[in-house]
């Protein structure tokens, strides 16, 4: 079941587009839902992906009291990071039993 205090789209957008926005020019990244983040396909490189993990965890922190390393997940559980949107949907599904 979702969680309503949640945001899972926004906040993983967020961090998405503010790693995007510290590309030089030459780099661009366009953003969107469906992109590839943790595939084959991914234009993100480790350091990148490393980035938005972090500031996930910390929204969510900060937001739900819930404590998760992503960087677990993204390694056990890869398929919840093909895409923004699949990430947001494995978020928004986040609660109580992640409580630190």
């Amino acid at each position: 079941m979702a969680n309503p205090r949640l945001d899972a789209i926004g906040i993983v957008m967020r961090f998405l587009k503010e790693v995007a926005d510290e590309r030089p020019p030459q780099r661009r990244l366009e953003i969107h839902p469906d992109m590839m983040l943790l595939d084959a396909d991914s234009k993100l490189d480790s350091l990148e992906l490393v980035t938005i993990a972090a500031g996930i965890e910390e929204a969510l922190q900060r937001q739900l009291g819930v404590e998760l390393d992503l960087s677990e997940v993204a390694a056990t559980q890869p398929e919840h990071f093909r895409t923004p949107n699949t990430l947001a949907l494995w978020l928004a599904t986040v609660d109580e039993r992640h409580v630190a």
